[in-house]
């Protein structure tokens, strides 16, 4: 193996993790406790570290050309209460009532990417998250980094407005809200499943 791309390695492991715990730059700008325990085993091995991670989660938000102007109406880590999700759209329309970008309902289960030494121990990677059930997991590689994204099929993304008027009736809300917490409990036994194989058959 090449030893100049073995120091780099641990070299951006070590740079990256200094970093896992402090503010970052995505919205939440911190880690979700539901993954901490995986990601912190997964760091604890020689041959991978986490770059990025999101335990899942139901929300809501404007769309927009630049993600900065991206309005964010709704944001859940866990299952989500139908009627507090409705009030929070219907809140959101009446406060903010220059929106006249689409607001999406979104429901996404596990997002991991993980660093790997070589294209072996990333398919090693691969090959566990397949099985639990992460089916539109890959590799990303070039000369400097290979990275394993873990993600699942199942995801939901719907609008549900339009130029600042709901499309739907409140009804096709709540069965959207079930589906997507159907979904969600899924996903979370996936992630359930993908630790318990990591952490046998990764040492």
């Amino acid at each position: 193996m090449n030893t100049i791309f073995m120091d780099n390695f641990d070299k951006e492991k070590r740079t990256c993790l200094n970093k896992l715990y402090k503010p970052d730059k995505s919205r939440k700008g911190t880690v979700d406790e539901p993954i901490i325990p995986l990601i912190e085993y997964i760091n604890s091995l020689d041959n991978y570290y986490t770059t990025s991670s999101c335990s899942g989660r139901i929300y809501l938000l404007t769309e927009a050309n630049k993600k900065p102007d991206v309005k964010w109406i709704y944001v859940s880590h866990d299952v989500v209460d139908e009627e507090t999700l409705i009030k929070s759209l219907y809140d959101s329309l009446n406060k903010l009532k220059e929106i006249k970008d689409r607001i999406w309902f979104r429901q996404e289960n596990m997002i991991l990417h993980v660093a790997c030494r070589t294209i072996d121990h990333a398919n090693i990677l691969l090959n566990i998250a397949r099985n639990a059930g992460f089916r539109r997991s890959g590799i990303i590689a070039n000369s400097k980094i290979i990275i394993v994204e873990i993600c699942s099929t199942e995801k939901i993304d719907v609008p549900l407005t339009d130029n600042g008027k709901i499309l739907v009736n409140e009804d096709y809300i709540r069965v959207l809200v079930k589906i997507a917490n159907e979904k969600f409990i899924r996903g979370k036994k996936k992630l359930e499943n993908f630790e318990k194989e990591v952490r046998e058959k990764l040492v």
